[in-house]
């Protein structure tokens, strides 16, 4: 439930006017997520990257609760590629070998192999459908791909603990009867 001082403006992270309306805490190593609307009346949300809560992305309301069902759940990070550049990652659980990084940009867009994302106003950090745009390069992984991959996953591992909670369950029961 919201606080009774929401909705109310605050100048966001980067310099802008803008109306929060909620704190939504989903880690106690993290700040919460922060839900607002944009300077023109878009609902985003601020995600922390870091424990401290001194880097932030911004994302649209609709791509974030699109990831998150997806199964990009995990918590966002910031990722040096090498040559100077950071860019906001989350992990997937892909099997039994453990979480990969992926691009959150990537996975917005949904591009593919042979496709990267380049940020219109330069600031990796703004993940906004506006900010991105999709252009022919050479990427060589598909993110949707490895999204379907640890959703599979993921389904797998609901099924088995599943059976495992329904045996015993059923053993519980054989116990009390006898």
């Amino acid at each position: 439930m919201p606080n009774a001082s929401w909705p109310r403006l605050h100048e966001n992270r980067r310099g802008h006017i803008v109306t929060y309306l909620d704190e939504v805490a989903v880690s106690r190593h993290r700040p919460p997520y922060i839900y607002f609307l944009d300077p023109h009346g878009r609902p985003c949300y601020d995600v922390p990257l870091d424990k401290s809560g001194t880097r932030w992305a911004t994302i649209s309301k609709n791509d974030f609760i699109r990831l998150r069902g997806l199964g990009a759940t995990g918590v966002w990070f910031l990722n040096g590629n090498g040559s100077g550049n950071e860019y906001v990652r989350t992990h997937l659980i892909l099997g039994p070998s453990g979480p990969r990084p992926v691009l959150v940009s990537r996975l917005i867009l949904g591009v593919g192999k042979n496709e990267v994302v380049r940020y219109q106003n330069g600031d990796p950090l703004d993940l906004r459908p506006a900010n991105l745009i999709a252009y022919k390069g050479k990427a060589s992984t598909n993110d949707l791909e490895l999204l379907d991959v640890a959703n599979r996953y993921r389904e797998r591992q609901d099924k088995k603990r599943a059976a495992r909670n329904a045996a015993s369950n059923d053993n519980r029961r054989g116990r009390a009867a006898g």
